[in-house]
């Protein structure tokens, strides 16, 4: 399998997914989670984290990581070109990702390339993604900050960083682990900490992203909670670039149909 994501790089079988976010204050597709998948034609679709894993393996980390930065930037800058001026792209990334000495390097051409706003592109880590070498980690992630782009900690909930770390990171957002937003229909604990992580980003002055939404009654309670954003199956589900254009036209008719009617 190694073997054949060599050949998956020029036969088309490598695309990329966007997950969508949408803003609640505005109820607009805000920006959108870019992961990699493979369709590979006797295993089917195969997921990022596999892919990076057997990339890893095989010594094709590097031209992965600037295939999948061009595509995602090409495809941004055609979006704002069109019609989705203000959005954003947030790219999940690992540890050894960001430890790489190439990847910043790999992220500042594929920006200058397609003329994408560093500001326009976030780079999300995981929590957990820092424990194996929070110092290399924070190093990147300060470079990448100097050249403008948004850093994202996701999955976050309370159990990894420490507060000293958090405030020695170059964060703009918090995002909150799914497994606290599954709960907090039913489970005060749940609701109680993602309140105090709520609290928390609003001290350290960042935004808050809730992923894995998927009713309307945790929609409803983030709102009230204060949550910025929302990621999940109550905004749609992964799809390739086309889907998500269709998905954002879609919203923007139905709310110009509801204030119509207002």
């Amino acid at each position: 399998m190694q073997h054949q994501l060599g050949e998956a790089f020029g036969n088309g079988q490598l695309r990329v997914c966007y997950d969508p976010i949408l803003d609640l204050g505005s109820g607009r597709i805000c920006a959108a989670q870019a992961q990699l998948c493979w369709q590979h034609p006797c295993d089917g679709v195969i997921g990022h984290a596999h892919i990076q894993q057997l990339a890893q393996h095989a010594q094709l980390s590097t031209r992965l990581d600037q295939w999948w930065l061009d595509a995602t930037c090409r495809q941004l800058s055609l979006w704002q070109q069109r019609a989705h001026h203000d959005w954003q792209l947030s790219l999940p990334v690992s540890s050894a990702q960001l430890c790489r000495p190439q990847f910043v390097s790999q992220v500042e051409h594929s920006l200058s390339t397609h003329a994408v706003a560093p500001t326009d592109l976030r780079i999300a880590v995981d929590e957990a993604q820092l424990r194996p070498d929070f110092s290399a980690a924070r190093r990147a992630l300060q470079r990448l900050s100097g050249l403008g782009v948004g850093v994202v900690l996701g999955a976050f909930r309370f159990g990894y960083a420490t507060l000293p770390q958090l405030q020695s990171l170059p964060l703009q957002e918090l995002g909150i682990c799914p497994s606290l937003i599954a709960g907090i229909e039913y489970d005060p604990h749940c609701r109680a900490v993602v309140s105090s992580i709520t609290s928390l980003a609003r001290a350290l002055t960042l935004k808050v992203l809730a992923s894995g939404v998927s009713t309307a009654t945790q929609q409803a309670w983030l709102a009230e909670t204060g949550i910025d954003a929302i990621q999940g199956r109550m905004v749609g589900s992964a799809g390739c670039a086309a889907e998500l254009s269709r998905l954002a036209r879609e919203q923007a008719r139905q709310q110009w149909c509801f204030y119509q009617r207002s």
